[in-house]
């Protein structure tokens, strides 16, 4: 890696870790226990995740094979595309309904407006806020156990810092988007 890429890395990073105390700090003031919520769900998964990536790193196997028969709940916490699906599931089913009965409805003229999207919206949110948070915990047990066994990767590092990075600024969002649009 040249000089320059070296420095527009490191550059992203601080700016990212610049964007994720703001939003810690901004988050911690009026929404303590919910930040409190994230840090736990990442230290969890991080303290689980640490000793079974250095378990596996020791053994020379790579964590799905170590883990055997429990590789599919690695699997569930780690893939984000599944995540993803769930959530436009829960939008799906929660908001689709609502707004073809609505329309439904209104043809007779007894429309009302459709109830409970903003719970469903924050369901939807709050899951991927603790899903982010759980998988940056996973990655920063695999950094670690990495680190110390001098097989540190890049990849795993970034993903580490940009998903605690997204569940951050989800709860931010969530929290405080109507101020901000």
């Amino acid at each position: 890696m040249s000089s320059f890429g070296l420095f527009l890395a490191i550059l992203i990073c601080l700016a990212v870790l610049l964007l994720m105390t703001y939003a810690a700090y901004t988050l911690s003031l009026g929404h303590s226990g919910e930040l409190y919520v994230i840090f736990y769900i990442f230290s969890l998964f991080a303290f689980v995740s640490l000793p079974l990536h250095a378990a596996a790193l020791a053994s020379g196997q790579e964590i799905e094979d170590f883990l055997g028969p429990l590789k599919f709940a690695y699997s569930v916490l780690t893939n984000t595309e599944d995540e993803i699906y769930f959530v436009l599931g829960i939008l799906y089913l929660g908001i689709g309904p609502q707004i073809l009965t609505y329309v439904l409805s209104g043809f007779f003229g007894s429309a009302a407006l459709p109830m409970f999207v903003r719970q469903i919206q924050t369901i939807a949110i709050l899951s991927l806020v603790k899903f982010m948070a759980g998988l940056s915990g996973i990655m920063s047990g695999k950094v670690l156990a990495s680190v110390y066994f001098g097989r540190p990767t890049a990849v795993d590092t970034i993903l580490a810092l940009v998903s605690l990075y997204i569940a951050l600024w989800g709860a931010f969002i969530h929290y405080f988007g109507n101020e901000l649009f």
